[in-house]
Parts: structure tokens; C-alpha cells; sequence
């Protein structure tokens, strides 16, 4: 139970950890939604504001991390090739945006569109340089 201005009160609450461990719910600890991928609970909003060729990080690298996107959100102001990648491996093929105007738009769907390695930044590499804003919404965990 609970005491709570000396009263007791029943105390049910969800608690998680390894085999004879067990730790509460709590903002330091949140719940893993999903098995074996360790999670904050809460997605981590980045603006994406770049406008140099080569690449340009957007999440940067954590040690011993991985960073997981799950939504993504470009528009550009011209024609550009697009790859995104995590440190130095392409994580797509080139996405080709031929005018101004032209958009990505990858909503949440409960996995990741994509997971840099452990250790690595998430990166938009520009063929050129050209305007590129939009926003990511991610998480990072081991």
C-alpha cells in the first residue's frame, strides 16, 4: 500500500526489469514499448534547417546509441539529390527532388523508417546547396 496522509491505500502499479529485478515506472524509468528495443517513451523532436552540400547532421551520434526515426518531414526550395545515411553508409538509394516545392513525408507507423548504428549520427547528404527544412522525430536508446 500506499500511505497517503495516513491513509493506506492499495498500490498496483506495472514494474519491468531483467529476472529478479524490478524497477517502477517512472519518467526515469519509462516503459519499453517494444520488446528488446529499450525505449524513452517519448519521441524527440529535431528541425531539419540545412542548406549545405555533402552531409549535414540532423541527430547527432550518442555513444554506445542508436538513433531511430520515425517520422520525417523535407521540403525543398530546389532540384537536389537526397541521401540519408547513418555515419558513412547510405541508409536509402538518392532521392531525387526535381523542382521546388517537392516533399518527403514519412509518418509514424510504430517502427522506424530508420535506425542509424550504434555510435553513428543521423545525416541528410545534399548533392548541392540548396534549401532544405523539415522536421524528425526520433528516439535513441542502446
Amino acid at each position: 500500500t500506499d500511505d497517503i496522509s495516513s491513509v493506506h491505500h492499495q498500490r498496483v502499479k506495472i514494474e519491468q526489469g531483467a529476472d529478479g529485478v524490478a524497477a517502477d515506472i517512472s519518467p526515469t524509468s519509462p516503459l519499453a514499448v517494444r520488446p528488446g528495443h529499450p525505449s524513452t517513451g517519448y519521441l524527440t523532436n529535431a528541425a531539419v534547417d540545412i542548406a549545405s552540400s555533402g552531409d549535414n547532421t540532423i541527430v547527432t551520434a550518442t555513444a554506445s546509441q542508436t538513433t531511430r526515426v520515425f517520422r520525417l518531414v523535407l521540403i525543398v526550395d530546389a532540384a537536389v539529390d537526397i541521401i540519408i545515411k547513418t555515419g558513412t553508409t547510405a541508409l536509402t538509394g538518392t532521392l531525387r527532388f526535381k523542382a521546388a516545392g517537392g516533399s518527403l513525408i514519412l509518418d509514424f507507423d510504430g517502427e522506424p523508417w530508420f535506425v542509424t548504428g550504434s555510435n553513428e549520427a543521423f545525416i541528410i547528404n545534399l548533392s548541392s546547396a540548396v534549401s532544405v527544412d523539415g522536421w524528425v522525430q526520433y528516439e535513441k536508446s542502446a
